[in-house]
């Protein structure tokens, strides 16, 4: 596993060297990356927002990247009414670390908001 994973993923192993290769390529070629995060330090704090639609937070518990005391707790704190989630033995990169467990969490936060009817 590449180092650079091992701050970003529980289970990069999954991936290839080619598939490694890629993402790293995609965020290379990425032109809106430097817009957006020149933007978040030009906005600052996040303002607090009452949302009119729900709001589901789901957290890697074991990010390194952006650990949820920090980065997770202030956000929680300014969306009022949101919800949390955290997904275990998850990463900063969710859908690399369990696929599964990212699309479980968005099934269950859609069918909470609109249950099935079939």
């Amino acid at each position: 596993m590449p180092v650079i994973w091992r701050a970003m993923a529980e289970h990069a192993d999954r991936l290839s060297m080619t598939q490694t290769a890629e993402v790293f390529e995609d965020m290379a070629g990425c032109d809106v990356l430097s817009s957006l995060l020149d933007g978040a330090r030009a906005i600052g704090r996040i303002q607090p927002l009452s949302a009119r639609c729900p709001i589901r937070i789901v957290w890697g518990a074991s990010d390194r990247t952006l650990p949820f005391t920090r980065y997770g707790r202030p956000l929680l704190a300014v969306l009022d009414g949101a919800e949390l989630e955290f997904l275990a033995g998850v990463g900063h990169v969710p859908m690399i670390d369990d696929p599964a467990a990212v699309a479980g969490a968005i099934v269950r936060f859609v069918d909470q908001i609109e249950p099935r009817t079939s």
